[in-house]
């Protein structure tokens, strides 16, 4: 500044200098430089330094803000410095590139030009290119500064991918062009973020680094295991170089793993009590189980152990014990029966039972198998039409088989869908949709197998398990299950002590009784010397319901001329269990 008047007046001028001038790369949504204090400037950038852009999505580069700030000799002083004056927008400061292929100033709409600069401040420097260009930053003819700006790739052609390499392990791998990039990857299922996407520092905070596969090398991976089966996962990755974290995140969507294993039964049983019905027309009981996932457990009962050549294929218990009778039965041994017929060997009862966990992947199921099955006809049925005459004095003996032995077989198939045999494959996009950097979104495609969807079942051979107790074998995983149960843990078999009882009247000897079960009855007469002098049977086909037989003279007729007598009788169920015989004194009168 300067002052003049006459001869006897003085003249002054006060004249500011730039002492300094420097340079502030920063981030491009900036209205204004990150600090005048020039003890306080972040970002600067010395003199023959380079300035890196590097690719942010897969069709742009970053683009960073430049601030030229002038030291004048007049700044205000600050604590440990001065306050700059911002000479970015000064018609006197010019920023120049070498190579406007490489990279190019553009419009910044957030900062506020000079009242003087009617153009805008054009201080975005975006990246356009892979390579290098010359800046020179001048001010006026008083300063003039030299820089490189290196616009660079961050993978290789083709990268980042991911595969599925299993039903639980996905592997992310990133070719990088530089030794300095480092890779962070967050894996996690789709349903955590939906359609919105975690920021970079999310995916450093949660992530795992991906390493290198040998040292030195530019290819990096990460192997990620012990993942949920059937279940869509998407990687998110940031990538931070030796100056910065990329702002940027690359999405890798669809990681879909695959079930590619049967269900497993981790509990089965206690089962509760084996109740045939009073009628002895069917058996019924229920089996608790607790599967690994969600599935349909099929199940098919079999009795008559002594006929079964063999454990039914799985693919038998499936169909609910009717496949063809040469895969499970003896025919040689099913016509020694009394019914002589090989039907006798097929299943009794058969069922399915789906079970559906809540969630997706591996869940825990449990439910009840509600299980009923026919009982054969009794062995003495034929009987029951005949006289009280008609079964005395005459020796029968019905053919009792044990049929109280069941093999139970429980084999259990997954839920579709489980993406069985699915191919994932991932691709870069060869560019981008946006106009700027922005999430960089590499959808993969998980493809069905040419044949269709395929269940998971369980194998044979069968895993023997005890129902009285709660569990399974250790090792049994996959593997479909047989049990053993009887019947006989029913409604014991006895007599009813309220309706059983011998009486005598003059010289008749009646016998009243009631069963539980459904049995034959034997009974016999003794004189005081063993000797037996009537006997017969009765088929008592009710449970609980009261029956008698009198007696009024011996087998060989004539009539009782003693007066001691033991009367004896006992009592067989279907099954062949027979009670230990009573015998009970008699006295005529």
């Amino acid at each position: 500044s300067s002052s003049s008047s006459s001869s006897n007046t003085t003249s002054t001028a006060n004249v500011i200098t730039l002492l300094s001038m420097s340079m502030i790369s920063s981030v491009a949504n900036l209205a204004a430089p990150p600090s005048l204090n020039s003890s306080y400037t972040t970002g600067a950038v010395t003199a023959g330094s380079t300035i890196r852009l590097f690719k942010c999505d897969w069709s742009h580069y970053e683009q960073r803000s430049i601030w030229i700030l002038g030291r004048l000799s007049n700044c205000s002083n600050l604590v440990g410095g001065c306050l700059q004056t911002n000479l970015t927008s000064q018609p006197l400061t010019t920023m120049t590139l070498g190579n406007l292929t490489v990279a190019s100033f553009q419009n910044n709409p957030l900062a506020i030009p000079p009242a003087n600069n009617t153009l805008g401040v054009n201080n975005l420097l975006s990246g356009a290119n892979v390579g290098t260009s010359n800046l020179v930053v001048s001010f006026a003819s008083v300063s003039s500064t030299s820089y490189t700006v290196s616009v660079e790739d961050v993978f290789a052609s083709g990268y980042p991918i991911a595969s599925v390499v299993s039903n639980t392990t996905v592997v992310v791998t990133a070719a990088v062009l530089s030794t300095d990039v480092s890779v962070t990857c967050w894996l996690t299922p789709n349903s955590t973020y939906g359609s919105s996407v975690p920021s970079a520092a999310v995916v450093l905070a949660y992530g795992v680094s991906l390493a290198r596969i040998t040292t030195g090398s530019l290819t990096l991976q990460l192997n990620t295991t012990n993942l949920a089966e059937a279940t869509n996962y998407t990687a998110y990755l940031a990538v931070t170089t030796s100056l910065r974290t990329l702002s940027n995140v690359y999405v890798l969507s669809n990681l879909l793993t695959s079930d590619a294993l049967a269900p497993t039964f981790t509990t089965v049983g206690l089962s509760t009590a084996l109740t045939p019905s009073q009628d002895s027309s069917y058996f019924s009981f229920s089996l608790p189980v607790t599967l690994s996932e969600s599935s349909t457990v099929m199940y098919a009962v079999y009795r008559n152990t002594s006929c079964i050549t063999g454990d039914p294929t799985v693919e038998d218990t499936m169909m609910g014990g009717m496949a063809p009778c040469s895969s499970t039965c003896s025919s040689v041994a099913a016509s020694t029966m009394q019914t002589g017929t090989v039907a006798d060997c097929q299943a009794v009862a058969s069922g399915n039972l789906t079970l559906i966990g809540s969630g997706s992947g591996s869940v825990s199921v449990s439910g009840t198998l509600n299980i009923q099955g026919l009982l054969p006809g009794s062995p003495f049925a034929k009987y029951s039409a005949n006289t009280t005459d008609q079964l005395a004095c005459t020796t029968i003996s019905p053919t009792f088989t044990n049929l109280s032995s069941h093999y139970i077989y429980l084999v259990a198939q997954d839920i579709l869908p489980n993406y069985k045999n699915y191919t994932v494959s991932c691709s870069p996009p060869s560019t981008s949709t946006s106009t700027s950097c922005s999430t960089a979104y590499e959808p993969c495609v998980a493809a069905p197998p040419a044949d269709g969807d395929s269940v998971n079942v369980q194998a044979t051979p069968y895993t023997y398990i005890d129902l009285t107790t709660v569990g399974i074998r250790s090792g049994a995983s996959q593997h479909a299950v047989q049990a053993l149960f009887d019947l006989s843990a029913g409604t014991a078999l006895a007599f009813l002590a309220s309706a059983t009882n011998v009486t005598a009247m003059s010289r008749t000897i009646t016998f009243s009784f009631a069963v539980t079960r459904r049995a034959w009855i034997e009974y016999r007469l003794f004189d005081y010397n063993g000797n037996r002098l009537y006997y017969g049977y009765v088929p008592a086909m009710t449970a609980n319901q009261g029956m008698s037989v009198s007696i009024s003279r011996p087998c060989s007729g004539g009539t009782f001329n003693q007066t001691a007598y033991t009367f004896w009788y006992t009592a067989t169920d279907d099954n062949g269990l027979t009670l230990n015989p009573v015998s009970i004194a008699v006295l005529l009168s």
